[in-house]
């Protein structure tokens, strides 16, 4: 009878351990395979690859994220906007995600924009804006005052500049927001508000 016991609690503390280590071996594989997101330069050369198949001469415009995951500069995808750099009489988004995944959807319309809304040169990757948007005393505070529950980045303009909204979507629909306008060549913080 006693060495029945004994199976039944050997079989059971082996059952227990089995348990244990098939949940460590998948709580280990998750954090290894999460998505640790990528800069908004990582996920460019794939878009510009893209754009030339659409048009060989395809000049960026835009880049941009919304972002929930990742606070810190780097997202699970980017949207790149390409134009037709002949009057802007088209457009096409290419997300690229993470993973290498990609979508794209293409538009034809008149963009009817007074400035060439090309992206021609920026030096500061989305990491870095979010780095000097972080060491601004308001969005210092506001972090302090707020959970981040979500970042928007956006790249463009006449004077290619980031904008960079920091949302915490509040208690009973009380949400509150700053924005941070970074010069993407300088690094210069040009407004800072809500």
């Amino acid at each position: 009878m006693e060495d029945n016991k004994m199976n039944k609690r050997y079989a059971l503390i082996s059952v227990i351990l089995v348990v244990i280590i098939i949940s460590s071996f998948i709580a280990f594989n998750t954090l290894l395979n999460k998505d640790k997101g990528i800069t908004a330069k990582e996920g460019l050369e794939k878009a510009y690859e893209i754009a030339r198949k659409w048009n060989k001469s395809a000049v960026l415009g835009s880049v941009r994220t919304i972002d929930s995951e990742h606070l810190d500069g780097k997202s699970s995808y980017w949207i790149y906007g390409f134009l037709n750099p002949y009057n802007y009489s088209g457009f096409i988004d290419i997300k690229v995600y993470s993973s290498g995944k990609t979508e794209i959807h293409s538009y034809s319309t008149n963009l009817n924009v007074s400035y060439d809304p090309a992206l021609w040169e920026w030096n500061i990757d989305s990491p870095e804006a979010y780095e000097i948007a972080m060491k601004n005393p308001e969005v210092r505070n506001f972090a302090s005052k707020y959970s981040i529950d979500q970042i928007e980045f956006s790249l463009g303009g006449e004077t290619p500049t980031w904008v960079i909204s920091f949302t915490d979507w509040g208690f009973l629909d009380d949400p509150h927001s700053i924005m941070v306008k970074i010069a993407s060549n300088t690094g210069e913080v040009i407004y800072v508000g809500s």
